[in-house]
């Protein structure tokens, strides 16, 4: 994901796959970090981590928010998915419970 976002922003479209493999690393420290959702962490160790790689402080930054964003987003979307999956599926055997024990009740 992180390889792939790089082609997004003109100043990291030419950093290698290790670098991706890195930040990918490094990002997941930031989003292991014990703060709300890695916001703050993510974005400072992502940026610093850019530099490394010879890149601005605010390049690093935008970059961080970037990826850290589209992230977020495909979290929100999908959780939303599932959480909407879960509830046909639950509303969905609750009805073919109720047409089983209707069936039990009907040959006592």
């Amino acid at each position: 994901m992180a390889y792939l976002a790089f082609f997004s922003l003109p100043v990291t479209s030419d950093l290698s796959w290790s670098a991706g493999m890195f930040i990918l690393v490094v990002g997941g420290m930031g989003m292991a970090a014990p703060v709300q959702g890695g916001i703050g962490a993510y974005h400072l160790l992502v940026s610093q981590g850019l530099i490394l790689y010879g890149l601005s402080q605010q390049d690093g930054l935008a970059f961080a928010t970037l990826l850290h964003t589209s992230q977020m987003l495909v979290v929100i979307f999908f959780g939303a998915l599932s959480f909407l999956l879960l509830l046909l599926a639950s509303k969905k055997s609750k009805d073919d419970n109720a047409g089983e024990n209707q069936k039990q009740n009907s040959y006592t």
